[in-house]
């Protein structure tokens, strides 16, 4: 079965304020094709809504979407939490 990947857009309370789910690289790049050292570029765009906080992480993993189970995302110290990688967004001046 082939995963979906999640990417959460966070404020700076960790509360998701935004979400896209779905297939790798638009489902170019289904999981089940993967081989170790495979880099996979996927570029999304996530809208946020109106009045929305700051973002200040984006988070992202895998799932299988017969029944949403995540699959087990590690670091050089172990497992992540949440199974998921999570990402500072830099802020630049002026921004």
């Amino acid at each position: 079965i082939d995963a979906t990947v999640f990417r959460h857009v966070l404020d700076a309370a960790g509360a998701p304020i935004a979400q896209l789910d779905g297939p790798p690289a638009a489902g170019d790049a289904p999981t089940g094709d993967w081989r170790r050292g495979d880099v996979i570029v996927d570029h999304v765009t996530i809208p946020l809504p109106a009045g929305a906080a700051f973002a200040e992480h984006v988070e992202f993993g895998l799932y299988t979407p017969v029944d949403g189970a995540r699959l087990p995302a590690t670091g050089a110290d172990g497992r992540l939490p949440n199974d998921a990688v999570r990402i500072r967004i830099p802020v630049t001046s002026g921004s």
